[in-house]
């Protein structure tokens, strides 16, 4: 399994790896326990809430354009509520929602997002984790195209890498990985799975010439990662033109 993190106090090499001392994060957390059979299946007003004010954000920011992007919440240890395939995110209410188990079997009606086999990868592997968003930013498009020879994305020097949970100094570089687009996304998932794990050093990735993934122990906190990250992302895509 590949290794991809941060450090601090770091120098780029020539194989634009990073090295340092920097030691590696931790993402950590509580999920909530199994209701009754009854209650298993409901969609909670509040995560429904969270979901929707999610995605309407990442929306705003011209990140999830007409139908592009999916997001998620975290319900408790075996289920997530994740939006359904081929919406407008500017637009949705509570029924484009659905309930989805941890092997992203749908337990509600309606068709989950393609992307869902991603989505259930993070909230396996990382049982702190309460949110995932996927956005389609330009930056993200374009740099994960440009870069997928290499494999990853170096984000280094930049003060905004503060917004990142662990990170407390400009002087760090993390690398986000890079996944060729795959139509077979449960194959894409079982790849993810195998190259980066439960891996807590790792923030996000991006799949090529498609968008980022990223995630938090809140949807707050995923949702700063997004803007963190996409911001870092245009800063690189500026400084190579």
């Amino acid at each position: 399994m590949r290794r991809f993190g941060r450090a601090s106090n770091v120098n780029i090499g020539a194989t634009g790896r990073a090295t340092g001392d920097g030691a590696a994060g931790a993402c950590s957390g509580q999920v909530g326990q199994i209701g009754s059979s009854v209650q298993q299946h409901r969609l909670p007003d509040v995560a429904a809430a969270t979901l929707l004010s999610l995605a309407s954000r990442c929306h705003a920011r011209g990140w999830a354009q007409a139908t592009s992007g999916n997001f998620s919440v975290r319900l408790d240890a075996r289920r997530f509520v994740i939006t359904k395939s081929g919406l407008d995110k500017g637009a949705l209410r509570a029924e484009d929602l659905l309930v989805v188990d941890l092997d992203g079997n749908p337990l509600t009606d309606g068709r989950p997002s393609a992307e869902t086999p991603l989505h259930a990868q993070v909230y396996r592997r990382r049982p702190g984790i309460t949110a995932v968003a996927h956005t389609h930013s330009v930056a993200a498009t374009v740099l994960s195209r440009a870069l997928l020879a290499e494999g990853y994305v170096v984000l280094s020097g930049f003060e905004m890498l503060k917004a990142l949970v662990g990170i407390d100094t400009h002087e760090t570089a993390i690398r986000l990985p890079i996944f060729p687009n795959e139509q077979d996304v449960q194959r894409l998932a079982t790849q993810v799975d195998a190259e980066l794990g439960g891996d807590d050093c790792v923030y996000g990735y991006l799949l090529a010439g498609h968008g980022l993934y990223t995630w938090g122990t809140s949807a707050g906190e995923a949702a700063r990662h997004v803007e963190a990250i996409e911001f870092l992302l245009e800063c690189v895509l500026h400084g190579r033109r």
